[in-house]
């Protein structure tokens, strides 16, 4: 899947379901398994920009782990 079209089908599930909502109180962490397909970092980071934007998921910054190999 290209990464465009991954961080639209992202964003319309994260607009979707957090539409005016905060989510200052949740943590995540995203694994980016990018030894064999790089592009995967690069949506992990997509979907990181969503969770912190806030008119989508409004996640704060520092409760916010991204792991990659590379």
């Amino acid at each position: 899947m290209a990464s465009g079209k991954f961080e639209e089908n992202a964003i319309a599930f994260f607009t979707h379901r957090m539409t005016n909502q905060s989510f200052n109180n949740g943590y995540a962490l995203l694994i980016s398994v990018d030894a064999d397909l790089p592009v995967t970092l690069k949506d992990a980071r997509a979907i990181v920009n969503i969770l912190v934007d806030s008119d989508r998921a409004d996640y704060l910054p520092e409760k916010l782990t991204l792991e990659s190999a590379l």
